[in-house]
């Protein structure tokens, strides 16, 4: 087992802030967890057996308690997996943390101010948002109260919303469409400018298309993405399966009457 250390970017009233999720496995806790004073830590026991309590005592009100594995069994009672910590408050400066039945489990927090956007988070380790060109990362199609991401149904399929990913800065040109082996079909909103939409990495990072769906056959299908003059085929997979809904041909109709009195 091992730790994990994950970052998610979500906006805190007008601030960026960052959940930092700490897995906690059986060896080690991150030496150095570089957080912001707006951060909030999120630790959860993921070891098989055993039971992990996590304190630092610099902290006001930083103890976790009793850390539960999810083999713990359910007669017991309810037990807790999961501890939550916001740092909102804490001055910039460094924290010892540690587990108190494992005392080599332990590690530094260090609380450091750090500026927007989120990717100049100190434990954000990839490329900056809005480094090179606008480029293509991803495509979906999105969920809607017809379908589940990724699904076309026979309600979805007249109007599919496919969401496009972009990242870097600068002006480009995009088109989305959906295709099968044999048919390719676009969105209503490339209809003009010959089926092109400007667009900018850095001013929108999701372009949405919707999609009559229809003409395509049922099966997997995948994304046709164009920007400036490179093409891309994507597999979804994207599911459409509309086929089983229509009445059989030799289904018996029945006539009911109905009296009505007043």
């Amino acid at each position: 087992m091992f730790t994990l250390l994950l970052i998610a970017a979500v906006l805190v009233a007008a601030a960026h802030a960052a959940t930092v999720t700490v897995a906690i496995g059986t060896n080690e806790l991150p030496k150095r967890l570089v957080v912001s004073p707006r951060d909030t830590l999120h630790f959860v026991n993921i070891d098989a057996d055993r039971v992990h309590r996590i304190s630092a005592r610099k902290l006001p009100g930083f103890d976790s308690h009793d850390l539960y594995p999810a083999s713990y069994p359910a007669s017991a009672g309810v037990r807790e997996r999961d501890f939550r910590y916001s740092l909102n408050g804490v001055a910039p400066g460094e924290y010892r943390y540690f587990d108190e039945y494992t005392r080599s489990m332990s590690g530094t927090i260090v609380v450091v101010e750090y500026g927007c956007p989120w990717d100049n988070h100190p434990s954000y380790n990839g490329p900056p948002a809005n480094a090179g060109p606008t480029r293509v990362i991803g495509a979906r199609v999105a969920p809607t109260r017809n379908n589940a991401a990724n699904e076309i149904t026979p309600a979805s399929q007249h109007a599919v919303v496919v969401e496009v990913a972009l990242v870097g800065a600068g002006s480009a040109s995009l088109k989305a469409f959906l295709r099968s082996d044999t048919t390719v079909v676009g969105g209503e909103c490339n209809s003009d400018e010959g089926g092109v939409r400007d667009v900018d990495g850095a001013l929108n990072d999701v372009e949405s298309f919707v999609i009559d769906a229809r003409s395509l056959p049922d099966g997997e299908l995948m994304f046709e993405l164009q920007i400036d003059d490179e093409l891309y085929h994507v597999a979804g997979p994207v599911v459409k399966k509309t086929a089983g809904l229509a009445f059989d041909a030799s289904a018996v109709k029945s006539i009911v009457n109905i009296n009505l009195s007043q």
